[in-house]
């Protein structure tokens, strides 16, 4: 009876797998999977598969080689990677390997900005270009642009690798926010926002602005002085703001408004003055332009003559007190006066005094000193001549009249 040996290679009893570089890595990196089965001696047969979106795919077929690479053209995403082990051709295969998950990811953005092309505001009709740059990350990144009008935001540009978007030129005027997203892995919602930027649309600004007054200066105190502005580059309405500097401060005399004429009043003081207005076209800016400074001087109005008269005609006997008082005229305002005696060779200043010709009360006038015989001459500004006759010695001692001192007759008489 014959005898039947049969001699069989022992099974492997399982088989691991590692890879060469820790998940996740970026796309485009070559990771090397390693397998190595155990509990057998004979050579070992693999054979690798792969898992993506829920499909398994073999990607190495058996054969004695025990590891396989995953391609650098592989696209981001999850994987799974498995090994099946065999000793012998005759069995599908003796163990598999617990899955290996393995990620190619793109890092998130950390960062994104946003420019305009042309600084805010500009006027209408202008097409403005907003460039978005994400950093943090390797490219691509993808954007998403939005675009506030004041009230609501609204998506203006979805997801995409175009890293630029338009705001059309036919944009009413108005004050907008654009913002933008970027992510750099479509399986998230974003990685970041930028901030808004702001870009105001105004209607045709103006380029400039002349400021005239109607008197040139100076003026006296009392002259109301208009001043009229004109704006100029627009063809749309323009709105002024007047401001007057007294010396030390500038201050608003007028606000925002469609009058192009202020009036510096009649009632203004004495003093150096500048008057300045701005322009704008459009209530979105704070202003178009500015005029330069224009100055206007107020003086106090001079007296243009003065009057004198005495309380009694000339002659007069020695001894007499004549009341001379004095008329400005030309001006409102308070008048200053000063006294001359004159005894026809040389006068002497007998009074300064101050009379109103409004609601100050008078000075006393001047009274002509008790003199002795003689041709005086006694003015205010302009001088009259009053011949004053001696008094009888014996008269004047009988009055106890004092001795005229200071009074030099005229002509040595």
């Amino acid at each position: 009876m014959a005898l039947s040996v049969s001699l069989s290679t022992p099974p492997a009893t399982g088989v691991s797998l590692s890879s060469s570089l820790p998940s996740p890595q970026l796309p485009g990196t070559a990771v090397t999977f390693t397998a190595a089965g155990v509990g057998s001696s004979a050579p070992y047969s693999y054979r690798f598969w792969v898992q993506a979106a829920g499909i398994w795919t073999l990607v190495q077929d058996w054969s004695s080689s025990a590891a396989w690479t995953l391609p650098t053209s592989t696209a981001a995403g999850t994987y799974q990677v498995v090994s099946e082990v065999r000793t012998s051709p005759a069995v599908s295969r003796d163990a598999i390997s617990l899955a290996l998950t393995f990620s190619l990811s793109i890092p998130p953005a950390t960062g994104v900005s946003l420019l305009p092309d042309l600084p805010s505001p500009q006027p209408v009709e202008t097409a403005i270009t907003f460039t978005a740059a994400g950093s943090g990350s390797t490219s691509p990144y993808s954007y998403r642009f939005w675009l506030n009008d004041g009230t609501t935001w609204s998506l203006v540009q979805d997801w995409g690798l175009l890293d630029t978007w338009v705001l059309p030129g036919n944009t009413p005027p108005g004050a907008y926010l654009v913002s933008v997203e970027v992510l750099t892995n479509a399986s998230v919602v974003r990685d970041v926002l930028s901030a808004p930027v702001s870009m105001v649309l105004v209607s045709q600004p103006a380029t400039g602005v002349s400021l005239s007054p109607s008197v040139p200066s100076p003026q006296f105190t009392g002259t109301s002085v208009s001043f009229t502005a004109i704006g100029a580059g627009s063809t749309l309405p323009y709105s002024y703001r007047f401001w007057l500097n007294d010396g030390s401060t500038w201050t608003v005399v007028q606000d925002w408004s469609a009058l192009d004429v202020w009036t510096l009043t009649g009632a203004t003081p004495a003093g150096s003055y500048q008057v300045a207005v701005e322009v704008r076209t459009s209530t979105l800016v704070s202003r178009d332009a500015i005029s330069g400074f224009v100055a206007m001087q107020l003086q106090v109005q001079p007296a243009t003559g003065v009057s004198l008269a005495p309380s009694v005609a000339s002659p007069q006997g020695s001894g007499t007190s004549v009341v001379f008082s004095a008329a400005g005229s030309g001006s409102s305002a308070p008048h200053s006066y000063r006294f001359w005696l004159g005894d026809g060779g040389q006068r002497d200043l007998v009074q300064i005094g101050v009379r109103s010709q409004s609601d100050a009360p008078p000075r006393p006038p001047r009274f002509l000193p008790r003199c002795s015989r003689g041709t005086y001459k006694f003015s205010s500004l302009p001088r009259c001549d009053l011949p004053v006759h001696p008094i009888p010695a014996s008269l004047a001692e009988t009055r106890g009249w004092p001795d005229p001192g200071g009074c030099r007759p005229a002509f040595g008489t």
